[in-house]
């Protein structure tokens, strides 16, 4: 709360009018807040704040909010009397106004991203205008820190990325993911993914299956998701054609819930390889 250092009164006029000048200014840590109070007890001419005559609530809070260096009108701050649902933002030239208010101590508070807030107690008589001035003091802003994410540009042309991010749903795996499972060879990677099946051996050599069930509780042997090699469909019999330190990133997508040109009823396996290969 700031507390007043100057206080005068002023009556002016007694013949036709009488008006009561009250003015309050002070300091503290957040920066200066003047109050100057209006209240008529006569008729007025000619003067717009004398003109307008708040209601039974009491009287009215009008003002402007600065910087406490520059004293330039700050935009955006919110004005609040607290306790109450009353308040308002400041305009571009940082000022406001809360019309009708109800006579009291009233609490207001001052707020805005980038400067200390601060609240202030004043006292509102009844048909009591205060004209408010009130400096906020800059205060910096604590940001989260600077977040960065190395991304492979093979995949990020590939749109690999953005279709992650999209919430498609599918298995996505970067090469840091494919280290760090450390196969022995590309059909090692489905092993871990919910509805895949890798049968081993064969003519052609392990064969990545299907469930769309999820589950393989059925006898059923499943189906055979279709293979694209960097983006173009592939006949390759099985992804352990490639060798897993070509691996840049896979996408697996089970059922026909593939994206765009990827989609299959049976679903697919995009493999996108560090240096770009012609889909055999």
């Amino acid at each position: 709360m700031t507390h007043p250092n100057d206080m005068r009164d002023l009556l002016s006029d007694p013949g036709s009018r009488t008006c009561r000048w009250r003015w309050r200014s002070g300091a503290s840590r957040f920066g200066a807040l003047a109050v100057a109070s209006v209240a008529w007890f006569g008729p007025a001419q000619g003067d717009l704040v004398a003109q307008e005559r708040p209601g039974a609530l009491g009287g009215a809070l009008t003002g402007r909010v600065v910087d406490a260096a520059t004293t330039e009108g700050i935009a955006g701050v919110e004005v609040r009397i607290l306790e109450t649902a009353l308040g308002t933002l400041t305009d571009s030239r940082g000022a406001f106004r809360i019309d009708p208010i109800r006579a009291g101590t009233l609490r207001v508070r001052f707020s805005r991203i980038g400067y200390a807030e601060r609240t202030e107690t004043i006292e509102v008589a009844v048909g009591q205008v205060l004209a408010v001035t009130a400096s906020l003091g800059q205060e910096p802003v604590e940001l989260p820190p600077l977040t960065v994410a190395v991304r492979s540009g093979v995949l990020d042309r590939a749109g690999f990325y953005e279709r992650r991010a999209q919430g498609m749903r599918g298995h996505f795996l970067e090469r840091r993911d494919i280290e760090d499972r450390r196969p022995d060879a590309v059909t090692d990677l489905f092993r871990r993914m919910s509805g895949i099946r890798v049968i081993h051996g064969g003519i052609y050599g392990s064969q990545v299956l299907v469930n769309q069930r999820v589950t393989f509780s059925d006898s059923s042997a499943g189906c055979e998701p279709s293979i694209w090699l960097d983006g173009i469909r592939s006949t390759m019999p099985t992804p352990d054609n490639i060798k897993v330190e070509e691996l840049e990133g896979i996408e697996v997508y089970t059922g026909a819930n593939a994206p765009g040109r990827f989609n299959d009823i049976c679903g697919v396996i995009v493999l996108w390889t560090r240096q770009r290969r012609t889909a055999g």
